[in-house]
């Protein structure tokens, strides 16, 4: 049993890793990608150590370790905006 559930991960694990699309859940790597997804709401830099976001514009944007994500998700994956904005 456990060989088939590996079975089904692996191959989606991979596929993540190798495209290169997010390099953390719910996370892209590029502003571009994460366009893509968030058609009808904007694109923010999530900056995974300090749990925080920021709007295009911000001093921090872009900058740290993180990634692009939709405003709205932000929330799910349970980052706050950051109060310089």
């Amino acid at each position: 049993m456990r060989i088939r559930y590996f079975g089904v991960i692996a191959p989606l694990l991979a596929a993540g890793l190798v495209a290169g699309t997010a390099h953390a859940a719910g996370l892209y790597s590029t502003e571009d990608q994460a366009r893509q997804v968030c058609t009808n709401d904007a694109v923010v830099w999530v900056d995974i150590n300090r749990n925080r976001y920021y709007h295009v514009g911000a001093e921090k944007y872009g900058k740290g370790d993180g990634g692009y994500t939709c405003e709205k998700a932000t929330h799910s994956l349970g980052y706050s905006a950051a109060k310089e904005q």
